[in-house]
Parts: C-alpha cells; structure tokens; sequence
C-alpha cells in the first residue's frame, strides 16, 4: 500500500525582474517549485513510470517521511530499463523493483537563502551534471535541472549587466551632478571668501573702535570708582553723624518721660494739697461756729451777771473778756479763711500749670519720637546710600577691568581679523583648485 506523501512548501509567486534581489527564491519558477518527486518507501516501477511520463525529466528526488530529501535517481542511471522492452516486467519482480536504495545517489543542494551566485557555486563545488535541489528548512522546496541552472546563470549574468549599465547610467548622472554642484560649489565659496574678506575687515575696523572705546570706558570708571568711594565715604560719616543724633534724641525723649512722671507727682502732691486745704476750711468753720456759740454763751452770762447786780460784777467782766476773745476768734478764723482761700487758687493756678507743662511735654515726647523715627529712615536711607555707594564703587572698577578684557579681546579679535583675511585668500585658492580637480575627476570617471 503506497503511502502518503508528505506536504511540499507551498511555492510563493516570483518578483518582478526589476525588482529581483540576489537570492535564488526570486529567480525560482513555477514549475521548479513544483517538480516531481518520490519517496524513499516508493517501488523502482513507480519511478520509471514518472520518468516515461516526462521526457524532459533528468532527476527524481526522493525523500524520506519527513520531505527532508535523500538523494536522487537520475534519468540516465535508469536509460537501460527505459530502453529494455522486458525492462518494465522485470521492474514487476518484487525481487528487483521494490527497493530505491541502490538507485539513489547523491545530488548538490542549496538553501533558498543563498544568492544565485552562492547556487551556481555549490552546485560547481558538488560535481552536478543534472541538476540540483532547493532546500527550505532541510526540505525539498524546488528542483533545478541543468539546462535550468545554464539559463538561469545566463539571466543572471544579463541581470548583473543591466545593473551595471544601470550603475554606470547613475555614475555618469552623479558625476555630471557632481561637477554641476562643485562648479555652483566654487562659485559660493568664492564668493563667501570675498564676503568673509570683506568681514574680516570690518570686524578689524570695528575691533580697532571697541579698543578705543573700551580705554575710554575703562578710565572713566576709574573715575566713577574714585567718586563713588569718596560718596560712600560721607555717606558712612552722614550715618554715624545720624546714629548720634539718634541716640541724643532718644535721651532727650526718655528726659521728657521723666519730667511727664515729676509733673504728674507733683500734680497728686497739689491735689493732696487741694485736699488738706478743704481740710483746713472745715475746721475754719468749725472755729467760727465754736466763736459764735462762745459769743451767745458770753452774752448770756452778762444778762445773769447784769441780774446778778453787784455779786455778778466779776463774771461779768470774765464774759466780757470771752465775748473779745470770741470776736478776735472769729476774726482770725476769717484771717485764716482769706489765706486758705489763696492758697486754693494758687493750688489752682499750679494745677493748670503742670496741665499746661503736661501738655508741653507730651508735644516734646512726641516730637521726639517722630524726630527720633525720621532720623532711624534717614539713617537707614543713608546707609542703603552708602552701601549702593560701596557697590557702585565696585561695580565701578569691575566695569574697568572688564573694560581692559574688552580692550584686550578687541585687540586679539583684530588679529584674528587679520588671520581670517589670510584664511579667506587661502579659501579662494583653494575653492579654485578644488574646481580644478573637480573637472579633472569628472573627466576621468567619464573616460573610464
């Protein structure tokens, strides 16, 4: 019972010839993917059946179970049966005809990986005479045979000669570029030489302006330093000068505090006073009812003594005595009533006084305090002023220095304005000889 063959690697359409790489898979047919084929488990019959079906058939295949090829029968190894009219009954002796081996040779192979050219030479490395096997992953994917390998090595030197014509076509375009670029190239570089000698001398000019300018800049700010210094000089003397006047202020203010708390002490002392004067004009009155009490007591002890007659003489004169003594009382409480009452109304003018230096105090306290305020912000002013002063002064001589730099640079930029002028000549010259070897290159390529 024959069995099944196993399946071939499904054949892929061929590419374009305009598009062929240099691998054999693009240059393979249809018909070479699907050549014919046994297996190793075939009968010898079967394979002079396929050969008789195919008369341009001039090598068979054979492969094992797995497609993976063992070698091939070749046409003219089996010519003899082919041409034996007993040859096919003989082949019907299971005897004879049921066993490939000693039929099978070896034959070239090559991967579908490989280039036509790595094909042809594996094939001239493997002796073939009849064909060979294209092999995809150990297996059989097309079969070539010799007259398919001489025109497919005759299309392939054909193809090369179209590239290579190809190829030169594209030569001669890029060198007729080429030559077109560099000429268009020369030109810009003669004109970028004139530009740049033209740059050269003015940056050369300007450089030549910018030292100038610079010492210019550079002395006067040595003279802006020497200035500055002398402002942040009084500016530091304005501020210790405004730290003292501060500090006198602030003395005068606590001074003022001192008189505010003296004035109101001796406001309560007036008021102490206030309140003992008032005092003392109670005990007035206090003396003046008594003196009137000892007036009406010496009145009526005159009326008795008057009753009394001449046993009431002496008490008579003792109440007269107390009715004088009584009036001088009462005449001296008025006295001291007078002089309780301008003490109060100096008691009053002091008070109004301290109100007034109260006042006065409180205005010189606050005054102080503004004065002391303005002189911290014109201290502070001052000292920022001085500091600016101080910064200026060192910007200032920075600015010089870096005036010298600049003067320095300006000089070293001319020289170089100098160098790029010898640079721009040698440019020139050298844009010229490249146009020169240029159209000698091209030449060349073009004779070659």
């Amino acid at each position: 019972m024959t069995q099944p063959r196993p399946a071939l690697p499904s054949p892929t359409a061929a590419p374009e010839a305009d598009v062929r790489s240099d691998r054999i898979i693009d240059w393979l047919s249809a018909s070479d993917r699907n050549a014919p084929h046994v297996l190793r488990t075939d009968t010898l019959i079967s394979v002079i059946d396929r050969f008789q079906a195919n008369q341009d058939l001039r090598l068979l295949p054979v492969l094992d179970a797995l497609g993976r090829p063992c070698g091939a029968i070749f046409e003219r190894d089996m010519r003899r049966l082919l041409l034996n009219p007993y040859g096919h009954a003989l082949l019907r002796n299971p005897a004879y005809g049921g066993d490939l081996t000693s039929h099978i040779r070896n034959c070239p192979t090559a991967d579908i990986a490989q280039s036509i050219g790595e094909t042809l030479e594996q094939y001239r490395i493997g002796r073939g005479t009849e064909g060979m096997m294209i092999l995809r992953d150990n297996q059989l994917f097309a079969v070539l045979t010799n007259r398919r390998l001489a025109l497919l090595a005759g299309e392939w030197e054909a193809y090369r000669a179209r590239l290579r014509v190809g190829r030169a076509d594209q030569i001669e375009n890029a060198a007729q570029r080429f030559e077109g670029e560099v000429a268009s190239l020369g030109r810009m570089m003669d004109k970028l030489s004139k530009m740049l000698e033209s740059d050269a001398a003015e940056v050369a000019e300007r450089s030549t302006q910018v030292g100038t300018r610079a010492a210019a800049v550079a002395t006067a700010a040595v003279q802006t330093s020497a200035h500055m210094e002398e402002i942040a000089g009084r500016g530091r003397e304005l501020a210790g000068a405004l730290d003292s006047i501060a500090a006198r202020t602030e003395e005068a203010r606590n001074a003022a505090q001192e008189a505010v708390a003296l004035v109101s002490a001796g406001s309560a002392r007036t008021a102490d006073l206030r309140v003992s004067a008032e005092s003392i004009e109670s005990v007035i009155d206090l003396i003046g009812e008594i003196s009137r009490q000892v007036n009406l007591l010496a009145l009526n002890a005159t009326i008795e003594a008057a009753r009394a007659g001449d046993a009431g003489r002496g008490f008579a004169v003792v109440a007269g005595e107390i009715k004088l003594l009584s009036h001088q009382t009462a005449t001296a409480a008025n006295r001291i009533r007078a002089y309780v009452d301008d003490i109060g109304h100096a008691v009053d003018e002091v008070s109004g006084g301290h109100a007034q230096v109260e006042t006065a105090i409180a205005r010189i306290a606050a005054n102080s305090a503004e004065i002391q305020g303005a002189v911290t912000l014109q201290r502070s002013a001052t000292q920022l002023i001085a500091f600016n002063a101080a910064q200026t002064h060192d910007a200032s001589r920075a600015a010089g220095v870096d005036a010298d730099a600049i003067n320095g640079i300006a000089q070293s930029a001319a020289e170089r304005a100098g160098a790029m002028l010898v640079i721009a000549k040698r440019v020139f010259d050298g844009a010229q000889q490249l146009a020169v070897e240029s159209s000698h290159f091209v030449e060349q390529i073009r004779v070659a």
